[in-house]
């Protein structure tokens, strides 16, 4: 299995559009995964071990372990 930062780093070099990509972390303020742009996530002082799965639209492109991604609260 790929870690977060090989997948990412495969999405860089094949010149994939990261504005799709969304990143679901895990907000332990919120006690939820939260899902924020992989732009905006990998500007962010983030923790990249917070990091549940990565998806373009429907396609789950890498999870941590689940069978599919938990349902992610919006951000406001």
């Amino acid at each position: 299995m790929r870690t977060f930062d090989e997948t990412v780093n495969k999405l860089r070099w094949t010149g994939a559009a990261l504005d799709d990509v969304i990143v679901g972390t895990f907000d332990r303020v919120q006690a939820a995964i939260v899902e924020v742009p992989l732009r905006e996530f990998l500007l962010s002082d983030i923790p990249h071990h917070r990091a549940r799965y990565l998806r373009r639209g429907a396609d789950c492109l890498w999870n941590r372990g689940a069978a599919r991604p938990p349902q992610a609260r919006q951000p406001r």
